[in-house]
């Protein structure tokens, strides 16, 4: 059988409260302006829930969610402009919904990464260095016979493991409908001024 990954739809998720006007612009650190221009990419599978709720009910309540914890990691949702900065002014994430025609448990059982590679928004590790590129991208990909893959790439540039690590903690309290203060660390480009220089950062 010819696996096939369906895009039913393309929609803009932006900060639930609009980024306020001193925040527009965030500073890449100097450690931010030496990393690889490239995506951390990640693919969470979950099973089908027991209440099974429609593929449109649970892609609206996750972008609900992502839109409420943007507004707490609003460089998430910006464009990085060159080396220098990112544009936080009225961007939004790309939030795709797909469909799979396959199994969850068939990719669990014997993984192929060039299938995995399919459920995340874009390509890692190919990216257009001659335009502002997306800080982040999100795919949630809906299986046959139930279950789901939420894949997601966020810039090498503004996060790295631990900020990943955060921002889907985050997430996933808030899709749970748990409401909490949380106030991520963004002052990296105070503890690691950036260079006016340019850097021969290219893509790996």
């Amino acid at each position: 059988m010819e696996i096939k990954i369906e895009i039913v739809s393309k929609d803009y998720c932006k900060p639930s409260i609009p980024t306020p006007h001193h925040l527009k612009s965030y500073r890449l650190s100097l450690l931010d302006q030496i990393s690889p221009i490239c995506y951390v990419p990640v693919v969470l599978f979950y099973s089908a829930p027991e209440n099974i709720d429609d593929d449109t009910t649970i892609f609206y309540k996750l972008k609900k969610s992502l839109s409420e914890t943007l507004t707490c990691f609003y460089p998430l949702a910006g464009r990085i402009e060159g080396n220098t900065s990112v544009d936080c002014e009225d961007v939004d994430v790309v939030f795709t919904r797909a469909r799979a025609n396959i199994q969850l448990s068939e990719i669990l059982k014997s993984p192929d990464m060039n299938l995995v590679q399919q459920l995340l928004p874009l390509d890692p590790y190919n990216i257009r260095t001659d335009k502002a590129v997306a800080a982040m991208a999100v795919q949630l990909n809906f299986f046959d016979s139930g279950g789901m893959g939420i894949g997601i790439c966020i810039s090498h540039k503004i996060a790295d493991g631990a900020t990943l690590s955060s921002f889907l903690d985050a997430w996933a309290t808030r899709s749970r409908g748990v409401v909490e203060n949380i106030t991520p660390s963004l002052n990296s480009a105070t503890i690691f001024p950036p260079r006016a220089r340019k850097f021969s950062s290219h893509p790996i």
